[in-house]
């Protein structure tokens, strides 16, 4: 018996050839069974329809995707090697892999953590404000202590820790004492001369120098918060660079008196050292609704639904609108709404108003004032206009009012369990 499938078509499957009478067929080849999908009749045979009020957006927005803002234009990899140790007064320090040495933007110094490993003979040498130099890969950070911590704890080996920070912190908080920028400077005269006064060593210059006014001699501080403050007024940075000397840069690329000639800068990979996106799930509106929210001012429509008694469905929607005019309501629902037709009412209402100050508001605007009665103090004739009440004596008393309150009132039903806005629109809107 043949499995297959004869590609000549001259031998049925399933037949025996020698039944046949004829030649051995040639070599059958598997079946192979696929079909083509083709999308378009599908789709005309979809029924669907858009039952939302707003417009469907052209693009899905929890969708996402990364986009690089910046290219790598080297690729190449440097390997970094070189000795590691701590130097104190003359000796060689072993050091720990926690050590760790790291910057702030704008800080004039660099912070260190220094792992003494368990050299309890070293921790116990090195004192506050001695002088330390941190060698990592070869590279020089003159440091002064600033700190010292010790671990001690269960079987584990006793932990020894030095915190530093650059030389220049000793000019600055919990160091120095603050005084006047005129005794701390000796003068004041340019910015850089003053700032170089301040902290006694040479600083490079890279921003603007300008004169310092003369009111500037009342700044009190410690000397290195006025010389940043110098710094800071020059659009700039002061800085303490590894090898402990002192510098005054700009903030960005391009200094402040250069903005109206600058031109864009570029950013590649080399400038990215941290990059980090996130994506959340945020609502979103379909319908912005703009309106009044205070109802006491001039050019408003007050508005309010009462619920029939008879029908859970059904509404009664009143506007009083002040100053009087026509308006129209309009809802935030589909056609399962429906509006009956406008009807112009009187409503009448008797309320007890607390006048302070010769002022008080009524509940609806007053289209006619029926009586009026004072419970306290006699403030003389009421003025009334829409809401606001206000009497002849600016004084505290109560009144009681009776007035009727001109409006519309539509019935309005929707057949559905929802929350549905209507909006009173004047005609001429």
């Amino acid at each position: 018996m043949i499995l297959g499938r004869d590609p000549l078509g001259t031998v049925p499957l399933g037949s025996d050839a020698g039944a046949l009478g004829g030649a051995p067929p040639a070599p059958w080849q598997p079946t192979v069974a696929f079909r083509h999908v083709v999308t378009a009749p599908l789709w005309s045979a979809v029924a669907f329809r858009h039952v939302v009020t707003a417009p469907l957006l052209g693009h899905d927005p929890l969708a996402f995707r990364h986009v690089v803002s910046a290219s790598l234009g080297d690729t190449s990899v440097a390997t970094i090697t070189g000795p590691h140790y701590l130097l104190h007064a003359g000796t060689e320090i072993a050091i720990g892999e926690e050590t760790d040495v790291s910057a702030d933007e704008g800080s004039p110094y660099q912070l260190a953590t220094i792992d003494l490993l368990s050299d309890v003979t070293a921790y116990a040498a090195i004192a506050k404000g001695d002088a330390l130099t941190l060698v990592l890969w070869g590279s020089p950070w003159a440091l002064i202590c600033d700190g010292k911590r010790k671990a001690l704890g269960g079987d584990s080996a006793p932990a020894y820790t030095v915190t530093a920070r650059s030389a220049i912190a000793a000019l600055g908080p919990d160091w120095a004492v603050p005084g006047r920028l005129a005794d701390l400077a000796g003068a004041v005269g340019l910015a850089h001369a003053t700032v170089e006064a301040l902290l006694g060593a040479s600083v490079t210059w890279l921003l603007p120098d300008w004169s310092l006014p003369a009111s500037a001699a009342e700044l009190t501080a410690t000397p290195l918060e006025l010389a940043r403050q110098i710094a800071s007024a020059g659009g700039g940075y002061l800085e303490a660079l590894p090898d402990g000397t002192l510098r005054a840069r700009p903030a960005y690329p391009t200094d402040v008196p250069d903005y109206p000639t600058a031109s864009a800068a570029g950013l590649t990979g080399r400038d990215l050292l941290a990059h980090a996106g996130s994506f959340t799930v945020v609502a979103l509106a379909n319908r912005f609704v703009v309106t009044s929210s205070d109802l006491a001012s001039s050019g408003t429509v007050q508005l309010e639904a009462e619920q029939d008694e008879a029908d859970p469905y059904q509404y009664r929607v009143r506007a009083y609108p002040w100053p009087w005019r026509d308006v129209d309501l309009v809802h935030t629902g589909d056609e399962a709404t429906t509006i009956g037709p406008r009807a112009e009412i009187l409503t009448e209402h008797d309320e007890l108003l607390e006048i302070l100050e010769g002022r008080a508001s009524t509940a609806y605007p007053v289209s006619e004032l029926l009586s009026n009665s004072y419970q306290f103090a006699d403030l003389g004739a009421l003025t009334i206009e829409g809401r606001a009440v206000s009497s002849a004596s600016a004084d505290y008393s109560q009144v009681q009012l009776a007035y009727r309150a001109r409006g519309f009132e539509w019935l309005v039903a929707c057949t559905r369990a929802e929350t549905i806005q209507f909006l009173a629109l004047a005609e001429d809107a």
